[in-house]
């Protein structure tokens, strides 16, 4: 047939007119962030950092081949750029600060020109290279292998997830389940509300490191009829640690499943704990919010509530994920200058902490709007604050997180921590009024921090408030409690179920290893 005359040799021989391997290394470092951030962003906070990384190299590439009409020089060029573009941010973060005989090299006045000497000592050489050809097989292999690996790690993150939960899922349902209590109707059932105050330290600690004396609130607390344990720490110093362990009131070393090897199985602890289990079984409905952070969000709630406004926002103003991206590539100097002159107005750039912001007072503003919706209910809120990114001044007004010096947490850094502490303790006193005051039958209410705050110490990472609103609460709430008893308290006094208490004690481990535990001693203060 007329057309169709080409020879295998001149087949194998034939060579697209495009290199791919540019938009390889481009596609690269928004996959790469993706997945070493699996389980804390959605998997579709990757698509504009991924479609602006293409269009990009798609740019470089057209420009280039008008300029140069070589196909293969065109591509070196692009890689080079694009690899220049993207290394950018991590180079700089790597020796921001530093100094060498005196000298300050870790600013962007020097690494700048050195990016731009790069750039050209880079082009000369591609253009004077006498066989371009012989890169291209290499640098595709190198480039998609290198696409590869965390395309395939995100894969495994997803599909490990989704075992450990259907294991969890199995687990929870061959467990004794509680029983509705005798003498008790579906209407007499309390609310029951676990608000989580992430990073919210104990009072000792507040006003000896922070300066922050928050007795106002923690005698507003006990007006209410709140027992506040004075001796509180947490089980661990990590939130999905310590959520997946209260949620389930026990330890993770005893609720680990036998085929478990990576941590994949705590979020599936936090979305379907055995709190939640129990509670549905006798008829509650579980409401819970989104809290910007998929890991320790409990998504498939009965009710799931989130703020529309961050879902308009996203379409004008950078996320969480998109401004760490940025900050990894070039765009890391461009931010920092366009931040150095304050008449320019960049709304998007503070589109991070306004998502934030967003999601604070949302759960805020709604909380206390559940005290007239029908029960019984399990409400689950986790708001992240006055843990950072730090949004709110101590009258609720919007601020800018201070930055870190030298990775050091400075007086302004703490200050703001309080700032936020503060806020939240004006809020949270007036929704618990609000939720106690509901007529019906009173609710029952955990104020709870998840760890304490990481601005110092160890010790200080397990000093929390823990606050408890129940029947029994002033005759079973002791000092040293920790939250593994919380709920077995709870379900005893309230339910009459007959869960022994445990031994209360802390387990240390390293954001890089948070499976990896130490169990640390500790003693109340006198």
């Amino acid at each position: 047939m007329v057309g169709l005359s080409i020879s295998i040799p001149e087949l194998l021989s034939h060579r697209p007119r495009v290199r791919i391997y540019p938009f390889l290394a481009a596609a690269y470092p928004a996959v790469s962030l993706l997945s070493a951030n699996s389980g804390q962003v959605r998997l579709d906070s990757v698509l504009r950092p991924l479609v602006v990384s293409l269009a990009l190299a798609a740019g470089f590439y057209l420009l280039l081949a008008v300029a140069l009409r070589d196909r293969e020089r065109t591509a070196l060029l692009t890689t080079w750029s694009l690899m220049l573009i993207f290394a950018y941010g991590h180079a700089y973060d790597l020796i921001k600060g530093e100094a060498f005989l005196g000298l300050a090299f870790g600013r962007h006045r020097v690494v700048f020109p050195i990016w731009l000497l790069l750039l050209l000592a880079g082009g000369l050489g591609i253009l004077r290279l006498k066989r371009p050809t012989l890169w291209a097989t290499p640098l595709s292999l190198l480039f998609g292998l290198g696409l590869a690996i965390p395309l395939v790690q995100i894969a495994y993150f997803e599909v490990q997830s989704a075992q450990a939960g259907q294991q969890r899922q199995a687990a929870v349902a061959s467990s004794p389940q509680l029983e509705q209590p005798i003498g008790r109707t579906s209407g007499a059932l309390p609310d029951i509300y676990y608000i989580i105050l992430d990073g919210y330290g104990r009072q000792d600690l507040l006003f000896q490191s922070y300066e922050y004396d928050n007795s106002e609130f923690i005698s507003g607390l006990e007006q209410m009829g709140f027992v506040v344990a004075k001796c509180s720490r947490s089980n661990y110093n990590s939130t999905i640690l310590s959520l997946a362990s209260s949620l389930n009131f026990d330890y993770l070393n005893d609720l680990q499943p036998d085929s478990a090897e990576d941590s994949f199985w705590l979020s599936s602890l936090i979305r379907n704990g055995r709190v939640r289990e129990y509670l549905e079984g006798m008829g509650y409905e579980t409401i819970a919010f989104e809290t910007g952070f998929p890991a320790t969000t409990m998504d498939n709630a009965d009710i799931y509530l989130a703020p529309t406004s961050n879902r308009r926002d996203e379409l004008r103003r950078l996320t969480g994920f998109e401004e760490i991206f940025l900050r990894t590539t070039f765009a890391a100097f461009v931010l920092d200058a366009l931040q150095s002159v304050s008449t320019v107005d960049a709304p998007a750039l503070d589109g991070a902490a306004e998502y934030h912001r967003n999601h604070i007072l949302f759960t805020l503003d709604t909380l206390e709007n559940l005290a007239s919706y029908r029960g019984p209910k399990f409400v689950f809120a986790h708001i992240v604050a006055p843990h950072g990114p730090f949004v709110f001044g101590p009258n609720g007004e919007a601020v800018s997180s201070p930055p870190l010096i030298d990775g050091e947490f400075t007086d302004g850094y703490r200050q703001a921590y309080a700032d936020q502490a503060r806020y939240v303790d004006t809020r949270l006193e007036e929704i618990l009024g609000v939720l106690l005051s509901n007529t019906g039958t009173p609710p029952v209410i955990v104020v709870q921090a998840d760890h304490g705050p990481r601005l110092g110490s160890v010790e200080d990472s397990f000093r929390i408030l823990n606050a408890y609103f129940y029947p029994d609460a002033v005759e079973e709430i002791y000092p040293t409690i920790t939250p593994v008893n919380s709920f077995r308290l709870i379900f005893n006094s309230v339910f009459g179920s007959d869960l022994a208490p445990l031994d209360d004690a802390s387990y240390y481990s390293a954001e890089s290893d948070p499976t990896d535990m130490v169990e640390i001693s500790y003693e109340c203060p006198d």
